[in-house]
C-alpha cells in the first residue's frame, strides 16, 4: 500500500497539472502514522514530496508536518544529505509563509551540512535563498 502511495505521489508531480488534494491528504495521514521505527529514505522521500505538493498549492500549515516529519527520521537515520533536502524544503516553506526566522536558520543549517558534505549544488542552492531571504 505505501509503494503505491508513493508511486501516485511520483505521478501528480510528473503530470504537473491539478494535484488530487484527498489523495494527497491519505497519502500525508498514512506516512505520518508510521512510527519512527520505520524511517527509511523512500519513505522520506514521500513525506517531502507531500509537502512539496501542499506548498506548491500554498497551503503552508498543511505542508508543515510531513515536512518536519521527513526531517526527523532524516536526523534519526543520520543521512546528512536528506537532512539538508528536509531542511531546504523547511527553509523554503517558511520563508513562503513569511516566517524569515525560520527560514534563516533552516538554510543555515542546510548550508552548513552542504558545506560538511561536499555538496556544491546544496551550498549554492542554500546561498540563492538566502539571497532571496534577505530581499524581503
Amino acid at each position: 500500500m505505501i509503494s503505491a502511495a508513493l508511486i501516485a505521489l511520483d505521478a501528480m508531480l510528473r503530470a504537473e497539472r491539478a494535484f488530487d488534494l484527498s489523495l494527497v491528504e491519505q497519502i500525508d495521514e498514512l506516512l505520518r502514522a508510521l512510527p519512527d521505527d520505520q524511517a527509511s529514505v523512500e519513505l522520506i522521500e514521500g513525506l517531502l514530496k507531500v509537502d512539496q505538493i501542499l506548498h506548491q498549492q500554498a497551503l503552508f500549515k498543511r505542508a508543515a508536518p510531513p515536512g518536519l516529519k521527513a526531517l526527523r527520521w532524516a536526523r534519526q537515520l543520520g543521512d546528512r544529505q536528506l537532512m539538508a533536502k528536509s531542511l531546504t524544503y523547511r527553509g523554503c516553506l517558511t520563508l513562503d509563509a513569511h516566517d524569515l526566522s525560520a527560514a534563516f536558520e533552516a538554510f543555515i543549517e542546510a548550508l552548513q551540512i552542504g558545506k560538511e558534505v561536499g555538496d556544491a549544488k546544496r551550498v549554492a542552492g542554500c546561498y540563492l535563498n538566502l539571497g532571496v531571504l534577505m530581499n524581503r
